[in-house]
């Protein structure tokens, strides 16, 4: 399970979780993996491939030499993309984490996200590049997600919300 989220200095993280079933126990359970950056982590490594040639030079011996690096260098740093949030970025670190934690990509058996377009494509989401290296793990809406949404729906209901403050009264008096 994961789910992207910005937080308040503007980090685009994603939260990764892992739902398995505990042989001993004969219980489901439910683990926080990481956090994960996904913009940094896709930065860096873009970055590290586009900038290895203009970094594994040797040093300049005349002016000439030292502007054409200078010129080569900021090509480099002019022609750097800033990645963008898309399914294969995200399914990319998924995977990425699964591995770095030591587990089969091949074990996975299903993979649940929010129902953002993004996440969810089974073409172009992070679904898709999940089932392309883990090919057992079929997507499930997040049920956590559907909940919610079904509340905030019902919640513009003025019957539904009457009747959730008035259980939060008796609740209080109760109490």
């Amino acid at each position: 399970m994961a789910d992207e989220t910005t937080d308040v200095s503007s980090t685009e993280q994603l939260s990764v979780c892992l739902r398995y079933y505990h042989k001993e126990s004969n219980t489901i359970k439910e683990d926080f993996i990481s956090f994960i950056e996904v913009l940094e982590h896709e930065h860096s490594e873009k970055n590290k491939e586009e900038c290895s040639v203009v970094i594994e030079q040797s040093a300049p011996k005349t002016m000439e030499e030292y502007l054409e690096s200078c010129y080569k260098v900021n090509e480099a740093t002019h022609t750097l993309e800033e990645p963008r949030l898309t399914g294969n970025v995200i399914g990319k670190a998924i995977v990425s984490e699964i591995e770095t934690s030591g587990l089969s990509p091949e074990a996975a058996i299903a993979q649940s996200y929010d129902g953002a377009s993004v996440m969810s494509s089974e073409s172009i989401g992070t679904c898709a590049y999940v089932k392309n290296h883990c090919p057992y793990a079929e997507y499930y809406h997040c049920s956590a997600h559907a909940l919610n949404l079904t509340l905030v729906h019902a919640s513009k209901i003025p019957a539904v919300r009457n009747m959730i403050s008035t259980v939060k009264e008796n609740k209080f008096l109760l109490n």
